[in-house]
């Protein structure tokens, strides 16, 4: 800061040096004010970029934050608890609620990956030598029949992604039951066809995972949608209808299925106004539900 000040004082003393010096050479020999002026041009230059760069602001430095994480041995857990950790490791958030910074970001996405990384060479570490030629067996398998085995598995992902397109429940259920039977004829196609087949089958779909699962099959979340969808059309839209008739308020429709959440009502319900089947009306603080005249 003190270098910028000594900086914008010159300039201004020597612009003020040449202004007067051209004033007087303008009053006393206005003839050779001229060459004059052009002779003092480079001063005032300098003048005029020293008092340019004296007057502006010195951008703050970004730095990034000293890395919390130590990816060479230290763990997070000996940073004083500086974040919050899952069961493998990864950051999840902040130990005292504050959100990440952006300069954060960068060392929290290197010790994930560093966590991933460990955690899978550790579980390598522990498999045997029967479970080390299983993989092998089904990596052999989709390096020949990859194809194959792909366009098999985007038939029943295309026809799941179908079901999220249609407000219309019976739809809905049809496509679900074809994209069930669509994984089940793949599964019986992959078992039968060999062991490395088997294997990549179910290591690819039948112990999948996530942040909230561990191990799941793929179709079960499939069929647990399907019997959500028969119970809505075979249970929930029947009572909507019947009682529209007369007209009631949407928390009646709470209590009459305390063990379904009140989103899923809310959807059914506007699903049910879009299709034009009933009509959805503000009425103080809630809505009345009334049939579609």
């Amino acid at each position: 800061m003190k270098k910028k000040k000594v900086m914008f004082v010159c300039g201004v003393v020597l612009l003020v040096i040449c202004g007067l010096m051209l004033l007087t050479v303008a009053v006393t020999e206005p003839r050779g004010f001229i060459y004059t002026f052009v002779g003092f041009l480079p001063f005032t230059a300098v003048g005029v970029v020293l008092v340019i760069l004296g007057r502006r602001k010195s951008q703050p430095s970004q730095t990034q934050p000293s890395p919390l994480v130590l990816l060479d041995g230290e763990s997070a857990e000996m940073r004083s608890g500086v974040y919050t950790l899952d069961q493998e490791g990864h950051i999840t958030g902040r130990a005292d609620g504050k959100p990440i910074s952006d300069g954060e970001v960068s060392y929290i996405v290197e010790h994930n990956r560093s966590a991933t990384l460990k955690e899978y060479e550790t579980t390598q570490k522990k498999k045997t030598k029967q479970e080390k030629f299983e993989d092998e067996l089904a990596t052999q398998f989709f390096i020949k029949h990859g194809a194959k085995t792909q366009r098999m598995s985007d038939a029943f992902l295309d026809h799941a992604r179908l079901v999220m397109q249609t407000d219309d429940v019976d739809e809905r259920i049809r496509l679900l039951e074809e994209t069930i039977a669509l994984f089940y004829e793949a599964r019986d196609w992959h078992y039968n066809y060999s062991k490395g087949a088997k294997l990549y089958f179910q290591s690819t779909w039948e112990h999948c995972f996530n942040s909230r699962n561990p191990d799941f099959c793929w179709v079960e979340n499939e069929e647990a949608f399907l019997r959500e969808c028969i119970f809505e059309r075979d249970q929930i839209e029947p009572w909507i209808i019947k009682h529209a008739d007369q007209g009631f308020m949407q928390p009646e429709i709470y209590k009459a299925f305390p063990s379904v959440g009140q989103g899923t009502l809310r959807q059914t319900i506007d699903r049910l106004v879009k299709l034009g089947r009933i009509v959805k009306s503000k009425e103080g603080r809630s809505y009345k539900i009334t049939i579609s005249k």
